[in-house]
């Protein structure tokens, strides 16, 4: 399942949060709680124009709301994106 970039929507693999605490030296909780701040920048991309609309809402502001509410459960946010579409 995919997480969302809460900058610009940008989806990316859940797993690339393993890779980059593993290229990093660093534990995931940290590298998802980096994430859930500042989006793609963790992986070294700047914020991109893939901020699409489900129902009207970009995939961006889905994800910042369901990061807030869930706090550290990606696979939660994950799960929850995909039910509403995204």
């Amino acid at each position: 399942m995919d997480i969302y970039c809460p900058k610009c929507g940008e989806p990316w693999d859940n797993d690339e949060l393993h890779h980059e605490a593993e290229d990093n030296d660093s534990d995931y909780e940290t590298v998802a709680k980096n994430f859930r701040r500042r989006g793609c920048e963790v992986f070294g991309f700047q914020h991109g124009d893939a901020d699409y609309e489900v129902n009207g809402m970009p995939a961006s502001t889905a994800a910042s709301a369901l990061y807030e509410l869930l706090g550290d459960d990606m696979d939660g946010a994950a799960a929850m994106m995909e039910d509403l579409g995204y």
